[in-house]
C-alpha cells in the first residue's frame, strides 16, 4: 500500500482545487510561448491545455455542491472530456516534474509547495473504477448528504 501524499486529504481540497485554477492559468501563458519557441507544437499545446481544462472542470464539480451527485459520462470520452487514465498520466507527469523542481532545489518553499500540492491532486486523480479517486468520494460524499436529508426530511415530516 501506498502512503498518501502530505495534501491527499479532504480537509485540503480547497486548496488542491486552487492550484489547478492556478495550473490552469500557468499553462494557459506557458504553452504559447513554449510553441512559438519550438519546444511543443500546436497540437501538443492544444491537447495539454484540454486535458488541464478537464482537470479544471472536474475541480470545478467536486467544490459545487450544487453539481449533480455524479458527473455525466461518456463511453468514449469518460467524464468531462476525456477518459480518466489521460487525466491521471498529465497529473502524474506534472507531480514527478514538480517534485523534481523541489529535489534540485531545497530551500525553496514555493517549489517544495507545488510539488505537494501536485502529488496530492495525482493521488486524488488515480483511477478507481474508470474515474478519478476525487469523483467517486464526491458522488459517494453527495449520495450520502442526499441519503442524510431524505432521512431528516421524513423524521421532521413523522
Amino acid at each position: 500500500m501506498t502512503i498518501a501524499p502530505r495534501l491527499a486529504q479532504s480537509n485540503a481540497l480547497d486548496y488542491l482545487a486552487e492550484a489547478v485554477t492556478f495550473l490552469l492559468k500557468d499553462h494557459e501563458a506557458r504553452y504559447p510561448r513554449l510553441v512559438a519557441q519550438g519546444k511543443i507544437t500546436p497540437d501538443e499545446a492544444e491537447h495539454g491545455l484540454n486535458l488541464m481544462r478537464a482537470i479544471d472542470a472536474q475541480w470545478r464539480w467536486v467544490m459545487d455542491p450544487a453539481h449533480p451527485p455524479a458527473p455525466a459520462y461518456d463511453d468514449d470520452s469518460g467524464e468531462f472530456g476525456f477518459l480518466n487514465f489521460h487525466l491521471a498520466a498529465k497529473m502524474a507527469k506534472m507531480a514527478e516534474k514538480t517534485r523534481a523542481i523541489a529535489t534540485s532545489k531545497p530551500g525553496d518553499f514555493r517549489a517544495q509547495e507545488m510539488a505537494d500540492l501536485c502529488e496530492g491532486l495525482a493521488w486524488f486523480q488515480q483511477d478507481v473504477a474508470g474515474s478519478a479517486r476525487i469523483v467517486m468520494y464526491m458522488a459517494s460524499v453527495r449520495k450520502m448528504r442526499a441519503k442524510v436529508a431524505q432521512i431528516a426530511g421524513k423524521a421532521e415530516a413523522a
